[in-house]
């Protein structure tokens, strides 16, 4: 990976850009003194949206080419949450489960349940293989990796060619930090059954993991050809695509992803970091949109939205953007840092002290940065 993804450099980058450019603002502005408005924390969303926006003294022409410099870049960022993507691959195994009740209280979370309701299936029939599979699937994601194993060589002694079965012991040594023997378990399964999609997917999940792009590449593709129909597959194409520097292939392959299920959430998020990279950010904000229409609760899509209303000048949709960032996810240190300096190109400092008192009950570094900033534009 390069040295872009180092986190350090977008926080520094970017708040000693906004460092000179807040203190730009206040120079063309005076000392006027700050708003005491509520913020949209405090009013509904119909009646944060009515609210004015905070008169400036500058000329817009003026203001416009500040606000576009506030966050001059944020490639390590976009490169960030296109880690934290690839991390969420590494998190649950395959699921490829057959519905039942039990699966679905697995799939919901409802882990205790679905063990409970697995068992009780066990007691009158102890071949059940979907439901040893269920069983396996759900003792995997609560880390309870022995039981997984075991129900796993349960559902093999049933069916030695039973390809899920397979892959996710193959998981399970991939989560136990045992790469190469997963891909072996994997590889074996990919012999087993040719035509199955699930081990060449999986096998595509190690290398991205490994960062080895081409690998995972082209088994993401066998498995595409396999079957077509797979809306993450194609997601998890287009953001190694992405990670490898391959834009256009990824903008292909994360539409397509949007095109097999119209209401995929990630898939436009990604979407929109990859037309943002571009310099397309109004596209960008487009599929941010859609991303929050389809999953409400999304505060990586809500603080790029801020990021864009950023880029306009539109104060107050970015204060109510990052705010609901911040309360989908408290620790988002990100968010605090975007609701400070809109405040402080609001010039409403008493507002940016706040958030960076919050700011470092999560992130004391952060914290500090904004703190300075401050201090230079008091």
């Amino acid at each position: 990976m390069k040295s872009k993804y180092l986190i350090g450099l977008l926080i520094i980058t970017n708040l000693i850009a906004v460092g000179v450019i807040v203190m730009t603002v206040r120079n063309k502005q005076g000392s006027s003194p700050s708003s005491h408005e509520l913020s949209p924390a405090q009013l509904p969303p119909s009646q944060a949206e009515s609210q004015p926006l905070v008169p400036l003294k500058a000329e817009p022409e003026d203001i416009r080419p500040i606000v576009k410099e506030v966050l001059p870049n944020i490639d390590p960022l976009y490169e960030k949450v296109m880690v934290q993507y690839l991390a969420k691959v590494g998190q649950k195994p395959p699921y490829w489960g057959k519905n039942s009740t039990s699966y679905t209280y697995a799939r919901n979370g409802n882990y205790a349940e679905a063990i409970k309701a697995c068992q009780t299936v066990q007691e009158y029939d102890q071949y059940d293989i979907e439901n040893l599979y269920t069983l396996a699937w759900t003792y995997t994601v609560m880390e309870r990796y022995l039981d997984a194993e075991s129900m796993c060589d349960k559902c093999l002694k049933i069916d030695p060619k039973f390809t899920r079965a397979e892959v996710l012991k193959g998981w399970i040594y991939f989560r136990r930090g045992e790469q190469e023997k997963a891909m072996e378990i994997c590889q074996k399964a990919a012999q087993d059954n040719p035509q199955a999609p699930g081990p060449l997917y999986f096998i595509g999940r190690i290398y991205s993991l490994k960062g080895d792009y081409p690998k995972a590449i082209e088994a993401y593709q066998k498995a595409i050809e396999l079957k077509p129909d797979v809306a993450e597959i194609y997601l998890h194409l287009g953001l190694v695509y992405q990670l490898a520097d391959q834009g256009l292939q990824a903008r292909v392959a994360l539409r397509k992803a949007i095109d097999t299920n119209a209401q995929y959430a990630e898939a436009y998020f990604l979407s929109g970091i990859l037309l943002d990279k571009a310099g397309l950010h109004s596209e960008a904000a487009t599929e941010y949109k859609k991303a929050v229409t389809h999953q409400p609760v999304f505060p990586e899509a809500y603080l790029f939205l801020g990021i864009q209303s950023l880029r306009v000048g539109s104060y107050q949709a970015a204060l109510m953007q990052f705010t609901q960032s911040q309360a989908m996810k408290p620790d988002y240190a990100e968010a605090y840092v975007g609701l400070g300096l809109t405040y402080l190109l609001m010039n409403q400092i008493d507002d940016a002290r706040v958030q960076q008192k919050l700011l470092a009950e999560v992130d004391a570094a952060m914290a500090e940065k904004l703190d300075q900033i401050i201090k230079k534009v008091q």
